[in-house]
């Protein structure tokens, strides 16, 4: 078992400069219309049924962790573009792969194999991004990239024993006695990107990434292992941080009406 783990998630908007080349769209257009122009492009591929853009034509613009130390229960949100002015894809992913090389910690994501874990990796081709870890293992037998081993735990391939059923976070989420999503929704990130709502995608990332904590906790429970200090960790980390983040405080109201609170929080760890 890892000692250390990280459940982590990533919002991305359209590269447009990409999508410029690739779709062949010249120069006169701007950023915004390279987009729309080439999400109407890729509704017509996909005969009307979706305008979501495949995974090389993205590019991070949030990242938020939930790091738990399962020795001395040490638990932590962070937002790696807290900075929002300052930080870009190139220093996000730098961060998450220099913890990956410092820690060989476990990672937990939601549908990171068909997204999350595959933007990261592009961002590397991108940027010249080096992870030996990432990319060749942390073991003989043990690597990050192979969705049956267990330094990176696609948690949505995880609970469908990797038939390619697909289960929504949200609805994954609800089916555990949680809250859900609360937030922005992932289909308006690019629009609140170009109002330079930042703050409002780093809190609807905030919130995915402890969805996604949570969701594999309840996943350890029922393997038979003991969530109560984890639990206990993270909610006594996000409750004295309150009012930060209105999605995220609206997220523990409703956490602290449901069972977990009962069943899994314990009186004896202190807030941290």
């Amino acid at each position: 078992m890892f000692n250390e783990l990280i459940a982590i998630d990533a919002e991305t908007v359209p590269n447009a400069d990409l999508l410029r080349e690739y779709n062949d769209l010249g120069t006169e257009l701007t950023d915004e219309e390279v987009v729309r122009r080439s999400l109407e492009i890729q509704l017509e591929k996909t005969g009307g049924k979706s305008s979501f853009l495949p995974v090389q034509f993205h590019v991070l613009t949030a990242v938020s962790m939930v790091y738990y130390n399962r020795r001395d229960t040490t638990c932590e949100l962070v937002s790696l573009h807290e900075d929002v002015d300052e930080m870009d894809e190139k220093k996000m992913a730098k961060i998450f792969f220099q913890m990956i090389e410092n820690m060989s910690p476990q990672i937990i994501t939601w549908n990171g194999n068909r997204f999350d874990a595959l933007v990261f990796q592009l961002a590397a081709v991108r940027h010249v991004l080096k992870s030996p870890k990432w990319f060749n293992g942390i073991g003989k037998f043990e690597t990050y990239r192979n969705r049956y081993h267990t330094p990176h735990v696609d948690l949505s391939e995880e609970v469908v024993n990797f038939t390619g059923n697909h289960v929504k976070l949200d609805t994954f989420s609800k089916m555990c006695g949680l809250p859900g999503k609360i937030g922005i929704g992932g289909d308006k990130v690019y629009e609140n990107w170009l109002e330079g709502k930042h703050k409002e995608i780093s809190n609807y990332c905030d919130v995915d990434t402890v969805n996604t904590f949570l969701g594999f906790l309840r996943w350890e429970e029922i393997a038979g292992h003991d969530i109560s200090d984890a639990f206990t960790s993270l909610y006594n980390r996000l409750n004295i941080a309150r009012t930060g983040n209105p999605p995220l405080d609206e997220y523990l109201t409703e956490l602290e009406k449901t069972d977990w609170m009962n069943k899994y929080k314990k009186s004896d760890i202190p807030e941290n």
